[in-house]
């Protein structure tokens, strides 16, 4: 009687599934990207491993369950913000930002925004060295601000609808690291920085101070900005730059500031220094507060640590290697947006692995044509070979551009599926 009761509930459970009656089995047919049918799915009998595999390359079983119970815990000591800038969002979002807004679209507002006065600042001078109009540093200038304060706005947003996720943890973090390369960038053409190495120091000291931060965050599971940061002081004086080049001119950059230093000089000085601070502090912080893991000792978590900033130290000698061949002179937006691009990949990856609480790669295999084109260029740097890096350096770019876009989509696919939300409506 055992048996055939058993018999007869599966029979019955098999009809309940193939009529749709049982509303458990029905959902996961009709929600073939939901992440309940991978939680469930060694219920139903099917590999869970296989699944996923076929509809996740980013996430796994256990990164799904850890990225639904992931909470953000971030610390933003610097008075600009939170005498002003943090203010002054909160005022906007309530007084002009309706309900119905989604987060992400704040987001992307001001992503866009910085992107649009990049690609005008693009036009009006393709090798960085082209005469621009007053206004056109006005303009960044002025986007830089509606940036930042869009910025402090959308987590506002979030936590008012009730729609904080790790999704826009990671979209926001996303927008900030490619417009760090694009602020750049547009820094060099309004003070007149050479595009090869200058311009590759001022981009090697955002990036390195950025992905510090990030990952003091990874190792010490909170985000933590210092009394003066780059978020808020940092662009401040971004800010303060565009408005005295569309005030004073490029040529005001060339002029003495102390004795025979110029004030673009002193410009580059300030970037430089302030990455080595801003670097030794967070290193320091993160390496004395470090716990070791299970059955590991505090001097082995620490060499863990170091070698998860590998990919940083890529990416600066890929800037300035490459950064340093006549090549980059005649197409340096393409080879600044190739940075952008992959080291928004990079910090997007990391941020994931941090929210589903698994472990970061040391070495991500997307990374290579940086090493294989760098030790190309320093050839053709050195006279050994004959035909020219431009051609390695564009064709980096149009791969780099094609595989970010297919990520981009995928990454946000899956975290919508996984966590059950729309990217860009509440």
């Amino acid at each position: 009687q055992k048996k055939k009761k058993t018999m007869f509930e599966e029979e019955e459970e098999s009809i309940l599934q193939s009529n749709g009656v049982n509303e458990r089995h029905d959902q996961q047919l009709n929600s073939i990207h939901s992440s309940e049918e991978y939680i469930a799915a060694e219920s139903g009998g099917l590999n869970q491993s296989n699944i996923l595999r076929q509809k996740f390359r980013y996430l796994s079983v256990r990164g799904i369950e850890n990225l639904k119970k992931n909470k953000y815990c971030g610390e933003d000591h610097s008075l600009y913000y939170s005498y002003f800038a943090s203010p002054l969002a909160s005022y906007l979002n309530e007084r002009f930002m309706p309900l119905w807004v989604a987060p992400n679209v704040i987001t992307l507002s001001g992503f866009f925004l910085v992107l649009f006065s990049h690609m005008l600042l693009w036009i009006n001078c393709p090798t960085t060295k082209e005469e621009y109009s007053p206004w056109m540093a006005t303009i960044t200038g002025l986007f830089i601000f509606i940036y930042q304060t869009l910025d402090n706005m959308d987590g506002k947003q979030a936590r008012r609808t009730g729609t904080s996720s790790p999704l826009g943890q990671i979209l926001d973090h996303g927008c900030d690291s490619l417009t760090l390369t694009l602020l750049s960038v547009n820094i060099a053409i309004l003070a007149g920085v050479d595009p090869g190495l200058s311009l590759g120091l001022i981009c090697s000291s955002m990036i390195s101070a950025f992905y510090v931060t990030l990952w003091e965050e990874y190792h010490l599971h909170r985000f933590q900005l210092p009394v003066i940061n780059g978020p808020n002081e940092g662009l401040v004086g971004s800010i303060i730059l565009c408005f005295l080049a569309g005030y004073y001119g490029r040529e005001w950059f060339d002029t003495p500031f102390i004795g025979t230093l110029s004030k673009k000089d002193t410009l580059l000085f300030v970037f430089g220094s302030s990455a080595v601070l801003t670097v030794f502090s967070h290193t320091y912080r993160t390496l004395s507060n470090l716990e070791p893991g299970p059955f590991q000792s505090k001097q082995d978590a620490k060499s863990l640590a170091i070698k998860r900033l590998t990919p940083l130290f890529i990416f600066i000698s890929y800037i300035l290697v490459v950064g340093g061949s006549p090549s980059v002179q005649k197409i340096p937006h393409l080879f600044y947006w190739t940075v952008g691009l992959n080291f928004t990949r990079m910090d997007s990856l990391f941020m994931l692995r941090m929210v589903c609480k698994e472990e970061a790669e040391i070495f991500p295999s997307y990374l290579w044509p940086m090493l294989i084109i760098s030790f190309y260029s320093l050839l053709f740097q050195s006279g050994l070979v004959l035909y020219s890096d431009e051609w390695l350096i564009v064709s980096y770019f149009m791969w780099s551009f094609v595989t970010f876009c297919d990520f981009a989509s995928r990454l946000v696919n899956e975290l919508c599926s996984a966590l059950e939300i729309q990217a860009f409506r509440i």
